[in-house]
């Protein structure tokens, strides 16, 4: 169990102060462990009511104050909360990790992420960490995703257009249907095979609000798919870890 309240961080020289009311990691909250079934075991994090403001007269003070003006707050706020189940047996350890991390009023962001790691693969990542320091090489990225069995990401507005809407009109902006327009365009300008599945789903959330939910099972992927030109082994990649980009009013 490892606690923190009242916490505060000056950053002088960016002119930027963090404060956090109760940060906490419980590798067993409520004592619920006792209660689950055999192999299984929860742990949690969670972070509440850390702000983010300006302090001072540091490089990025100025530029932070002129944003929360705009958001006619006097702090960035945000709240964490993360679980952590395992199902250990003695072939493997099944993982299911998720986080939910909130913007005050502006943004929501969900995590979910599902694992399995066999009992050989546990002990050979066990020695690498312990006689191998070097930078991780691609293949062994794709090994790492092969723990991954399911990876969900959702984008929450929880108000952060609203407040586009706003400073559009006040700045001069370009209205919510004109940036979903020059986004869609920006992306096809950049990408070939990936632009038809990103450009919908990311114009949709930019004019409707709601969720923008991304979605794969990296543990498809295979040595081979790193292989290629860079436009078709992204295709491939797509294709074969099942990546999906999903708008949700």
């Amino acid at each position: 169990y490892f606690s923190l309240s009242g916490l505060v961080l000056d950053i002088l020289d960016e002119g930027l102060r963090i404060e956090i009311e109760d940060f906490i990691i419980d590798a067993n909250p409520d004592l619920i462990n006792r209660q689950l079934p055999e192999g299984q075991y929860v742990s949690e994090a969670r972070l509440t009511n850390a702000r983010l403001l300006p302090f001072g007269m540091g490089e990025a003070s100025l530029v932070f104050q002129l944003m929360l003006a705009g958001l006619n707050v006097d702090a960035m706020r945000f709240d964490m909360q993360a679980s952590l189940l395992n199902q250990i047996s003695a072939t493997q350890i099944n993982g299911d990790v998720r986080v939910e991390l909130d913007l005050d009023q502006l943004l929501g962001l969900d995590i979910d992420v599902k694992t399995t790691v066999k009992a050989d693969d546990y002990d050979r990542l066990l020695a690498q960490q312990h006689s191998n320091y070097e930078l991780i090489d691609p293949t062994e990225l794709v090994h790492a995703a092969g723990f991954i069995q399911q990876f969900t990401i959702a984008l929450r507005d929880s108000g952060a257009w609203h407040i586009y809407d706003g400073l559009s009109n006040g700045l001069g902006l370009p209205d919510r249907r004109q940036l979903a327009m020059l986004t869609a365009f920006q992306i096809r300008e950049q990408l070939n095979y990936p632009a038809v599945m990103l450009t919908d789903p990311i114009a949709d959330f930019i004019r409707l609000g709601g969720q923008l939910r991304l979605s794969a099972q990296p543990y498809l992927l295979s040595e081979n798919d790193m292989i290629g030109e860079p436009d078709a082994m992204l295709e491939q990649m797509i294709n074969k870890a099942d990546i999906h980009l999903h708008h949700m009013p």
